[in-house]
């Protein structure tokens, strides 16, 4: 099958005639009156500030079986998709956000359910079937994580099989404005209506490759985030948290020298090359004088085009010292089995070679260290945290006053370029 072909679409009549509608969607009755007051409570919220406006859910059935596959752009997601489909929806969630105290029972409440992040999880697959079969609708994100610059990102390896091997039909969301309401490096969330659309449902049949199918996904979630309509749209202090994720000046590409207006909130300069730009809602760089007027996905590929891939921004330093990255004061904690919990680990002089990560003391003696081809996955989560899998541990990484997510972009890079088998995604944000 061509990938620009299209799949055909289910007849809303028969999807609801194979399932008819439960009385209480085949939920228990706490659980069903538990989402009830969820949404009463959402309605609120959404009516005040969200502003949620919805197209292609009239489309939808009721009841069923259904696959919902979205672009990420948020935490709320899953909570904009249930609440504009008006039915339960269960959605996989890290297993360490389940085990945060009260979210994480209200989340399960409302039918969140656990993936175990950095590894095969066959418990949460199996869990994704059952609730299918029971006629059920499942939240995936085909990307498995969230944007950071509106971007769509890789699609999770396997997507086209999984979707093939699940033989019920498909529905699309495309959140188009919400990662605009609160970017994922934000510090502050923006006065910016909601736009969600749905696309489906649709079949796909066994003429369907997972190629032509994972190309399908990739056409129908992909989104260009805009301010779209007349609403009411504001925001205050917008570019506060950015330079965390732009970590290098998009013109002379001096690391760590970006920093934000405290007056204007919105205006960031290079400490170097005294360039500024001013950003506004829909994440456009302005630029002042000869700075060039940008959108941020630009602003970071001009940044690894700079850099280059695997990275460098000090060659010397790299031909003289072996060091690719170094901070003083950095930490490392572990992360204990089966817990929200952390506990300290190691503190140090953070370095990354390009063969290995370590803390050492004050006496350069290392006190904890790794080489980059037995690191199993690198991954900069919520809070801008940097985890770092190895040897069936899972550790997060602080280095100090510098950004995690330049840690990240090299860690995931140098790991790949040393194994190897390209098995990692080397950017933050897609190719």
């Amino acid at each position: 099958m061509n990938a620009t072909s299209e799949p055909p679409r289910l007849s809303i009549d028969h999807s609801v005639a194979d399932h008819p509608v439960r009385p209480t969607r085949g939920l228990s009755l706490g659980r069903w009156l538990l989402w009830w007051a969820a949404w009463s409570f959402w309605l609120l919220l959404d009516t005040l500030w969200f502003r949620l406006r919805v197209r292609g859910a009239d489309a939808l059935p009721k009841d069923g079986p259904l696959l919902i596959l979205g672009n990420h752009t948020g935490t709320l997601d899953a909570i904009w998709a249930g609440w504009a489909m008006q039915r339960p929806l269960h959605t996989m969630a890290a297993t360490s956000v389940l085990r945060i105290p009260v979210l994480g029972k209200i989340a399960a409440g409302l039918g969140a359910f656990g993936k175990k992040k950095y590894v095969r999880d066959v418990g949460s697959m199996k869990k994704m079937i059952a609730l299918l079969r029971d006629g059920q609708a499942v939240m995936v994100y085909p990307e498995g994580m969230r944007t950071w610059d509106g971007r769509g990102l890789p699609l999770i390896p396997g997507m086209g099989r999984l979707i093939r091997k699940m033989k019920v039909p498909v529905v699309y969301m495309r959140l188009e404005t919400t990662f605009l309401a609160h970017p994922r490096w934000a510090t502050y969330p923006r006065f910016v209506p909601a736009r969600v659309t749905f696309d489906g449902p649709y079949t796909y049949g066994p003429t369907w490759s997972a190629e032509a199918i994972e190309a399908d996904v990739r056409r129908r979630i992909s989104v260009v985030p805009r301010l779209q309509d007349a609403a009411i749209a504001r925001g205050f202090r917008l570019a506060w948290g950015l330079p965390g994720y732009l970590w290098a000046c998009p013109v002379c590409a001096a690391e760590e020298s970006l920093g934000v207006d405290a007056g204007a909130g919105d205006r960031l300069t290079c400490r170097r090359c005294r360039r500024s730009w001013r950003l506004d809602l829909e994440c456009v760089l302005h630029g002042d004088g000869d700075a060039p007027t940008m959108e941020l996905a630009e602003a970071i590929q001009r940044v690894e085009a700079a850099v280059g891939m695997p990275p460098v921004v000090d060659p010397a330093r790299l031909e003289g010292r072996g060091l690719l990255l170094e901070v003083q004061n950095g930490r490392l904690r572990r992360c204990l089995p089966d817990s929200s919990e952390t506990e300290p680990f190691a503190a140090g002089t953070l370095r990354l070679t390009r063969d290995r990560l370590s803390v050492a003391g004050a006496d350069a003696t290392e006190r904890w260290g790794v080489d980059l081809v037995d690191i199993d996955a690198v991954s900069v989560e919520v809070a801008s945290r940097v985890y770092v899998r190895t040897g069936g541990e899972l550790y997060i990484l602080d280095p100090a006053q510098q950004s995690t997510c330049k840690w990240g972009v090299f860690l995931r890079a140098w790991r790949s370029h040393q194994r190897g088998d390209g098995s990692d995604v080397v950017s933050l944000s897609a190719p």
